[in-house]
């Protein structure tokens, strides 16, 4: 295997000259390892040992909590992330969702809407009569 060439460069913090085959090479080596210690945070070293998380198993079968999330008005997915976020489901009132300004645009809609299908219809039995 054929060795790089070697080249002189001089440092751009400190301005010493050292020999290098990298040909990238801006720092001398002491500059580089400085430079790369500043810039490690102290706290952050091992943040993550220790802190992988592990999903821990429902305590009650699958198809227990999937009826229970049924009884409560919601799909099992809905019900075991409020379980895993620590709360405490409660049941689903469509009623709580209910808008009442959207609940009269609606019936508005749709009874222009039946209103013009019995008006078709009406026609059509004349049509045939």
């Amino acid at each position: 295997m054929k060795k790089k060439a070697e080249h002189e460069v001089v440092c751009t913090l400190c301005g010493k000259t050292f020999r290098t085959a990298c040909p990238t090479a801006k720092r001398c080596p002491e500059c580089r390892a400085f430079i790369d210690k500043g810039m490690r945070d102290p706290e952050q070293d091992g943040h993550r040992k220790g802190k992988k998380k592990h999903y821990v198993t429902p305590q009650e079968p699958l198809d227990e909590m999937a009826a229970r999330a049924a009884a409560l008005g919601m799909s099992y997915g809905q019900y075991s992330g409020i379980k895993r976020a620590g709360g405490h489901p409660s049941p689903r009132n469509r009623e709580h969702y209910a808008d009442p300004a959207w609940e009269a645009w609606k019936r508005k809609i749709y009874g222009i809407v039946d209103h013009q299908r019995a008006r078709v219809e009406a026609e059509r039995k004349k049509g045939t009569k």
